[in-house]
This record gives structure tokens, C-alpha cells and sequence, in this order.
């Protein structure tokens, strides 16, 4: 990189310079990391990292000048610091999450400190002044999301034992094919000698083996369809699927926050596997022509707040909160008896901005 000085010359920018600039811009604007932007995604949830960078938790960390008061300091959020491979994170005491320190501005800490020193148990006095609670990524989505909680939280203790009585019952299963099968290898050296024996032994192991192998399917089978049956009566493992329950029940709120979340979910891959899978062929946006006839239609709302209207005879017109769009499928996008009514299909008409 160039700059221009005061006398007009083009001179390089010295690349410690460069590289101190980048540094500076990177930590008066820090970021979460990929994974926590996936999870917060595909949970609706707020994650620790956003919630440390809303509060500048580093600045209050940055004043440390040791290991103790850099534990303090910590103590003062509910948090705590730990060791991970070669570098140092904090995280949320009693919460899931957390975050390298180099993420808010403490680098080289064993330079300047020492070599680590774990906080002492029973010693930290502080009352925090801050606690990560987790919270939906949409201020509006608060009383949904405090719904949610007590439905799961309800729902849990259920779960927990249908989840540990199946686990049980695999368990027992289990034993008892082993056992029968220990009961028929024993059998086999009693009543057989030689050669005989080897072979009747060899081919009982195999048989065996290809038993439990099968039960081994069977059982994650049984694990698969619990784990559905349990998603369809529960109030969602996610936010953002609970939010798909509501809207489907009719809860426009609810399905505004899935279009939300759906749009902010939306990258080229999502939008052409949407495309392929819908079979879409055009997308609507609206002409002079205005709807000729009333259609009857049913719809379906998809996990990521798009919604698809079928129209009969294979035609469907979908509200992608993906694409952002309204799309025809290859029956609706060839159907002269329904162009009448694509054409005055227009974004704003639906859910779709």
C-alpha cells in the first residue's frame, strides 16, 4: 500500500505500520468467531462472544497486572479463565461458550505475567457486576423466547427419562444377546471335539458378530426415531425451530422472527438448494395484470420462515425468505391459468422485503 505525502510523493506505507493499523481497526471493532455467527444462526440464540463484545469486557481486563487481578477482573462477569492448547480463553461460569483473550485485545500474557496461574478455588470475593445470560438475537423476539425456555424447561425432565429408559432397555437387550451367545459357545465346547469344535466355534463368533452388528442398527434406528418423536412433541431443541412450531400453528409474530432469522441465514448455496429442491423457474414481480379468478390453496411454512403455496395440479408459488423472493415452480411458472395472479404477485404483497 501507497500513501501520498504533504510534498506529493507516492511513498510505501511501512508494513509494521500497515499491519499496527489493522491491529488497531480489528480491536475497536472485535468479532465472534464463524462458529459462534453458524451457532447463532442456526440457534437464534445470542452466544457468549456477542454478549462479552456488547459490554467490552476486554477493556475491564486490559487493566490487569497480574494473574490475580486478571482472575478478579473475570469474577467480575461471572466469568473465569482457563487454559486451552497453547493459548488462554475465558468463558462463562455455570454456561456454555467462551473465547480466546487474544479476541479482546490481551495478547502475550505469560510475557508479561508469568506462566499461568489458575485462579484459586474459594479466594475470588468479587460480586459480579455482569452475568451472560443466554437471550435471542432479536430484541423482539423476547417474550417468544421466554416462552420457549419454560416450555423446555418443562418439557426436560420427560425427555431426560424416555432418553435414559430407551438406554436401559438397549442395555438389558444387549446383555442378554451376549449372554446367549457365551451360553452357546460354552455349550458348543462341551458337546464338540477336534476339528469340529474350531469350526462350529468359528462360525458361532461370526454369527455373533453379525448379530450385534445388526442390533447395533437397530438401536440407532430406535435412538433416530426417538429423538424425532421427541422433536415433535417438544417445544423445539432450538429457538429458531420453536419459532417454526408457532408459525405453522398460526402465530404471524413468530413467523416474522423465522423470515428474520431465514434472511439472515440466506448465502448462494442456501438460495440454489432452495431453488432445486422447489423446482423453481421464475421468480414474480409484478406487471399490470391483476388476479382474474380466486384459487384455492394450502401452504406449508419451512424452517427458515419461507412459505410455499400450492395451488393444485403441481403448481407453487413460493415466498422464499431465503432468496427473498416470490418464485414459481416449473407447473405454476407454465400454467397460462395462473399467470394472471403471478404477475400481480409482488414482494411486498407477501412476507418477503
Amino acid at each position: 500500500m501507497h500513501e501520498i505525502t504533504e510534498d506529493g510523493k507516492i511513498v510505501e506505507i511501512p508494513l509494521a505500520e500497515r499491519r499496527a493499523a489493522r491491529e488497531a481497526k480489528r480491536e475497536s471493532a472485535p468479532s465472534i468467531s464463524d462458529k459462534a455467527k453458524t451457532t447463532e444462526i442456526y440457534s437464534g440464540e445470542k452466544t457468549f462472544q456477542s454478549w462479552a463484545n456488547e459490554i467490552h469486557i476486554g477493556d475491564r481486563l486490559k487493566h490487569a497486572k497480574s494473574w490475580k487481578d486478571l482472575h478478579a477482573a473475570a469474577a467480575a462477569y461471572n466469568c473465569e479463565i482457563r487454559q486451552k492448547g497453547a493459548g488462554l480463553i475465558i468463558c462463562p461460569i455455570g454456561e456454555t461458550g467462551g473465547m480466546a483473550l487474544s479476541k479482546v485485545g490481551l495478547k502475550n500474557l505469560p510475557s508479561k505475567f508469568g506462566a499461568f496461574q489458575p485462579a484459586q478455588p474459594g479466594k475470588q470475593t468479587t460480586e459480579p457486576e455482569a452475568t451472560y445470560q443466554p437471550g435471542p438475537t432479536d430484541k423482539k423476539a423476547k417474550s417468544h423466547y421466554q416462552k420457549w425456555r419454560e416450555a423446555r424447561d418443562d418439557f426436560q425432565p420427560m425427555k431426560t427419562d424416555r432418553i435414559n429408559e430407551q438406554r436401559e432397555s438397549h442395555k438389558t437387550v444387549r446383555s442378554q444377546v451376549v449372554a446367549a451367545q457365551k451360553a452357546e459357545i460354552e455349550k458348543i465346547r462341551e458337546n464338540r471335539n477336534g476339528p469340529e469344535r474350531i469350526a462350529a466355534i468359528s462360525v458361532a463368533k461370526m454369527e455373533h458378530t453379525a448379530a450385534l452388528v445388526e442390533l447395533s442398527d437397530q438401536f440407532a434406528q430406535e435412538r433416530k426415531a426417538l429423538r424425532a418423536e421427541l422433536a415433535a412433541a417438544g417445544p423445539g431443541n432450538t429457538f429458531r425451530d420453536f419459532l417454526w412450531q408457532e408459525a405453522k400453528k398460526g402465530d404471524d409474530a413468530a413467523l416474522g422472527l423465522a423470515r428474520k432469522y431465514g434472511i439472515d441465514e440466506s448465502n448462494d448455496v442456501l438460495r440454489k438448494r432452495e431453488a432445486d429442491e422447489l423446482q423453481i423457474v421464475a421468480a414474480a414481480s409484478g406487471r399490470e395484470h391483476k388476479p382474474a379468478q380466486r384459487l384455492n390453496f394450502t401452504y406449508i411454512i419451512q424452517r427458515s420462515g419461507t412459505v410455499v403455496y400450492d395451488f393444485g395440479q403441481g403448481r407453487k408459488v413460493t415466498d422464499s425468505a431465503i432468496a427473498k423472493q416470490i418464485q414459481l415452480n416449473r407447473e405454476a411458472g407454465n400454467s397460462p391459468e395462473a399467470m394472471p395472479l403471478h404477475c400481480a404477485l409482488r414482494p411486498k404483497n407477501l412476507g418477503t422485503r
